[in-house]
């Protein structure tokens, strides 16, 4: 049943980690058993690195996979990963996958006569490739339909230079 003090947790130690370096970490959640308690605006999932909360969110309104991202700065080699369900008393338990901690990429860019070349590692997965005039306008980014070529260990898309202003960016 739902404790007021204890929520059920799954721990993983991270290790490899490279002090200052700011990696993203993500992963899915789906509901599953509600075994009452607590209220339905309480949040019931929640991500800690460290002990310090990450992510937390309240019961879903359906039962669709829901995913979470947010960036951690490394401050050591290693940390704790934490997953925990039933939290505040709700009775709301989840099922994770796809839980990923992966370095953000850099995005490089070079001119080359009348295009710009952008490349990103290849051993970074899920980061599609966007652009904006705008920078304030976050709705104004699109992301860029160029093809991307695996060029040894990086990821390279050709655009034009011939459009003042782009902005590039890599989202996940």
């Amino acid at each position: 049943p739902p404790s007021a003090s204890t929520d059920p947790t799954a721990s993983q130690t991270i290790n490899g980690l490279t002090s200052g370096i700011t990696y993203a970490v993500s992963g899915q959640y789906l509901m599953g058993k509600d075994r009452g308690g607590g209220s339905t605006t309480d949040t019931s999932f929640g991500v800690a690195i460290g002990g310090l909360s990450m992510f937390e969110a309240v019961a879903p309104g359906n039962q669709n996979w829901q995913s979470f991202c947010f960036p951690y700065t490394a401050t050591s080699p290693s940390a704790v990963l934490s997953l925990s369900s039933q939290m505040h008393g709700t009775g709301v338990s989840y099922l994770i996958d796809n839980i990923v901690v992966q370095a953000l990429p850099s995005l490089a860019a070079r001119v080359v006569d009348a295009s710009i070349v952008l490349t990103w590692p290849t051993n970074v997965v899920g980061f599609v490739l966007q652009s904006s005039i705008n920078l304030p306008s976050s709705p104004g980014w699109l992301n860029v339909p160029n093809r991307v070529v695996v060029a040894g260990s990086n990821r390279t898309v050709t655009v034009s230079a011939t459009r003042p202003g782009q902005l590039f960016r890599l989202k996940q």
